[in-house]
C-alpha cells in the first residue's frame, strides 16, 4: 500500500519513553555496535549513550526511524521495517519493569480488556496522536490512530502488544488517510 510521507507540525512532540522504548531498550545495542548508525542518530539530537531529553520534535523522531530502517533493515520494504521496529519496540517495552508485570497479568486479562486500553497507551507518548478503538465483532475490532507517518510501525507494535494477551491475532493496515491510519485487529 502506497504512503506519502508527510511533513510534520514543528510543535508536535514525542515523549522520553517512546524515545526509550525504541532507540535505547529495543535497538540500542545494535545502534551502538554500528558507528554510522549511531553518530547518524548524535547528528539529529539522539544520542543512546546518553540521558534522553524529555521529549523530541515528531520530526526528528521520524528521521531518526528513517535512520533505523536505512542502517539495520536496508533489504526490507518500509513496511516490513517498520513493521519489525513496532513490534521490536513493544518487546522492548516487556524487558522493562513495568513492561515485565503487564507481560504476567496480559494473558488474564484477555486482548478484549488489552484492546480497550490500548488508545491510552498510543496517546501517552506523543502530545499530538490520537487513537480510538472500536469493537466490531467478536475477535473484530478496528483501530483508528490519527497522528501516525509510519502506519506499519503502529501496526508491528500492536501485533505485538496483542499477541501478548494470549491470541494469535493478525493486524491489517486496512486505510490510510492524511496522518492516520485504520487498522483491522483480528483473532
Amino acid at each position: 500500500m502506497p504512503y506519502e510521507y508527510l511533513e510534520l507540525d514543528p510543535k508536535w512532540l514525542i515523549f522520553e519513553t517512546a524515545v526509550d522504548g525504541t532507540f535505547v531498550r529495543a535497538f540500542g545495542p545494535r545502534i551502538l555496535a554500528r558507528s554510522a548508525c549511531h553518530q547518524e542518530l548524535i547528528a539529529l539530537g539522539i544520542d543512546v549513550s546518553k540521558s534522553l531529553k524529555p521529549s523530541y520534535t515528531a520530526s526528528v523522531y521520524e528521521q531518526a526511524m528513517k535512520v533505523l530502517k536505512k542502517q539495520l533493515f536496508a533489504s526490507n520494504t518500509d513496511e516490513a521495517a517498520y513493521r519489525a521496529m513496532g513490534a521490536e519496540t513493544c518487546a522492548g517495552f516487556y524487558r522493562t519493569l513495568v513492561g515485565s508485570a503487564l507481560a504476567k497479568i496480559q494473558p488474564l486479562i484477555g486482548p478484549d480488556r488489552m484492546l480497550t486500553r490500548l488508545p491510552n497507551s498510543i496517546t501517552n507518548s506523543s502530545n499530538f496522536m490520537r487513537a480510538e478503538v472500536e469493537k466490531r465483532a467478536p475477535r473484530d475490532y478496528k483501530l483508528h490512530v490519527w497522528g501516525t507517518n509510519t502506519p506499519w510501525y503502529v501496526a508491528g507494535a500492536v501485533d505485538y502488544a496483542v499477541n501478548q494477551a494470549g491470541v494469535k491475532a493478525t493486524v491489517s493496515v486496512e486505510d490510510l488517510g492524511r496522518f492516520e491510519a485504520w487498522y483491522g485487529i483480528k483473532w
